[in-house]
């Protein structure tokens, strides 16, 4: 996934792996992890969330076409360091979801927007009010291949 996440002012790219589990209907559990590096003009550093939440899909074409909503709850942690103070973020943040999802019933392509939403969180960040419990603290454009069984 590329994105803006807190407490890094630029970009990130962060590498992850999911999982999910059909329960019912369009209704599906998800779980991911992911990790990677972020940076800007000034410095450099890392982002990464573990997270779990449900989705629901809507498909069409036999399938092969999906839209899928989904929300997660999770924990985002990021760090960064340059040529002012260093700056972390460590925070619950609830990520919405919106996709894409393509493909057959073995292999599936996915294109979405996720957004990382702030329960609570504490740290030292000059870009967001951390510790008020409110406001955006990353967006980010997902894509992933997955393998469905």
């Amino acid at each position: 996934m590329v994105g803006i996440a807190a407490p890094v002012a630029g970009f990130n790219a962060m590498a992850g792996v999911e999982g999910g589990l059909h329960w019912i209907g369009p209704l599906w559990g998800h779980a991911a992890i992911s990790v990677g590096p972020a940076g800007d003009d000034q410095g450099t550093g890392y982002n990464s969330q573990i997270r779990a939440g449900a989705e629901a899909r809507a498909c069409g074409f036999d399938g092969t076409v999906c839209g899928l909503f989904g929300i997660d709850l999770g924990g985002q942690h990021g760090a960064w360091s340059g040529d002012a103070m260093p700056e972390s973020f460590t925070g619950l943040v609830a990520i919405p979801r919106v996709f894409v999802d393509l493909g057959g019933s073995t292999w599936r392509f996915r294109l979405g927007l996720e957004a990382d939403e702030l329960v609570v969180g504490t740290g030292m960040h000059s870009h967001v009010g951390i510790g008020r419990g409110i406001g955006v603290v990353g967006n980010e454009l997902v894509t992933a291949v997955a393998r469905q069984w």
